[in-house]
């Protein structure tokens, strides 16, 4: 994710209690200052709206907030 405010997508992903680190939390090096990890922890399959697991739900939010960071982004340049 080159170029992203991992940061704002930390930050936007708590909101919606979604756990992940960036890179300046796992790392002290800049290269991975863009990236971030994302931990899938249990229960895994717990019962959720719509017949998705919990797990299913929060990643399909996450994904959504990345690619509304690109989106943003890409007006912005």
């Amino acid at each position: 994710m080159a170029s992203a405010d991992t940061n704002k997508l930390f930050h936007q992903a708590n909101i919606a209690q979604i756990d992940l680190r960036v890179g300046a939390s796992f790392s002290t090096l800049d290269l991975y200052e863009h990236c971030l990890r994302i931990n899938i922890g249990f229960p895994l399959f717990t019962e959720a709206n719509e017949g998705r697991s919990d797990v299913e739900n929060q990643l399909i939010v996450l994904l959504a907030l990345i690619t509304a960071m690109l989106d943003e982004q890409r007006y912005l340049v």
